[in-house]
């Protein structure tokens, strides 16, 4: 089924994506503030991953107009605006024993982070770990309750190991669509963009550490990773911008890391060239890393 769009009564953006992809945003031509209104919608999008390249005001006659968006001082403040923050949430927390219990804690509505749960004053050692935590949401319009289990991103599995990075995918783009609700130990961590680094940057410098590639990645003249090492290589991985962690978590998920240790050289060059890392880390130095 088509949808229509009466150009009449609102004002057309089609924002493109570089990765190709499109999405339309329509404001009501009735609006005070229609680039406020995109502005805020362009937010949204940047929440959900989405990395804008162009904005263009669409005619119904087909004719298209570039709209100015980044640096602008309604997107400014949509990006600094205050979240919507329901203080008066109920969360329940499942210990090994079989015990829930019941205590406050935050929803952040708009990125469905879940935040400063209270811990139980009864709570006791012989209780155990926590096994599952879940949240009661506010009635809905219909009057509708729901309670929906927390995606914890420090949660390990019964055999240790972290979070699949591709279960939190989910959070890339449309985890309100998915009631998708999560929490970190990391207060940093606060937009699902955030959400999605911390899991694959835990995820791959454990790799990296277990797999004896984080010192395959340190060039001769710099300190070794004797002490530390997941920490160090968490930090490290940490200090790069968004551009270069990518280019390293595509090159692990591709599987580019391949193990041979067997084969590492001394030389930081030879190293490079054994395992096939050409320009993966040239730029991994001491600027790179600030103890």
């Amino acid at each position: 089924m088509s949808s229509f769009i009466d150009f009449a009564t609102v004002i057309v953006f089609l924002v493109t994506m570089f990765d190709d992809s499109t999405q339309l945003v329509t404001v009501p031509r009735s609006s005070f503030d229609p680039i406020a209104e995109l502005c805020r919608a362009l937010v949204v999008l940047k929440r959900e991953r989405y990395h804008i390249r162009e904005v263009f005001k669409l005619s119904s006659d087909g004719h298209t107009e570039k709209v100015y968006w980044y640096g602008r001082r309604q997107y400014i403040e949509a990006l600094n605006a205050p979240h919507h923050i329901n203080k008066e949430v109920s969360c329940y927390t499942t210990y090994a024993s079989g015990k829930c219990r019941r205590t406050p804690c935050k929803l952040d509505y708009d990125t469905h982070r879940v935040f400063d749960i209270v811990v139980p004053c009864d709570y006791e050692e012989e209780d155990g770990v926590v096994v599952k935590r879940s949240i009661l949401l506010p009635p809905e319009n219909d009057g509708t309750v729901r309670k929906v289990r927390i995606f914890d991103l420090d949660e390990r599995d019964e055999c240790g190991e972290l979070t699949d990075p591709k279960t939190i995918d989910g959070l890339y783009r449309g985890y309100k669509d998915r009631d998708m609700y999560w929490m970190c130990a990391d207060e940093k961590v606060i937009e699902p963009s955030d959400a999605v680094r911390y899991v694959r940057q835990r995820a791959l410098a454990q790799y990296l550490t277990d797999s004896g590639h984080a010192s395959l990645l340190i060039e001769d003249n710099f300190e070794p990773l004797e002490e530390e090492p997941l920490k160090r290589t968490t930090d490290w991985l940490a200090s790069k911008d968004e551009s270069r962690f990518e280019e390293l978590y595509t090159a692990y998920a591709a599987g580019l890391y391949a193990a041979q240790k067997s084969r590492q050289p001394q030389n930081g060059s030879r190293i490079q060239e054994a395992f096939g890392l050409h320009g993966i880390d040239d730029d991994y130095d001491d600027a790179d890393y600030d103890d």
